[in-house]
Parts: C-alpha cells; sequence; structure tokens
C-alpha cells in the first residue's frame, strides 16, 4: 500500500474515533473519574486514621 492510501486509511480511522467523542462522554468519564478519586481518598483517610 503506498503512503498516500496508508495516510487516507488512518485519518478516516479518526474521524470515526472522533465521531464517538461527544460532550456527554466526555462529561461522564470525568464524573467516573472524580467518583474514583474520592472513593481512593476515603480508603486513604481509613487507612491513615482508622476508626
Amino acid at each position: 500500500m503506498n503512503p498516500l492510501k496508508e495516510a487516507e486509511k488512518r485519518i478516516r480511522e479518526l474521524e470515526k474515533a472522533l465521531s464517538h467523542v461527544t460532550i456527554e462522554n466526555v462529561l461522564y468519564k470525568s464524573l467516573i473519574a472524580e467518583r474514583d478519586l474520592k472513593i481512593d481518598l476515603k480508603k486513604t483517610m481509613v487507612i491513615l486514621k482508622p476508626e
């Protein structure tokens, strides 16, 4: 396959991947990351200061 065809194929793959990136998707992932950080923080606090 020549370099131009390879580049065109890669561009199509990237465009397809980008079409799945929506604001809702990004916000959802941010909320999940925030939740996970809070869970980790609580676990750390329990380890450092057990009741």
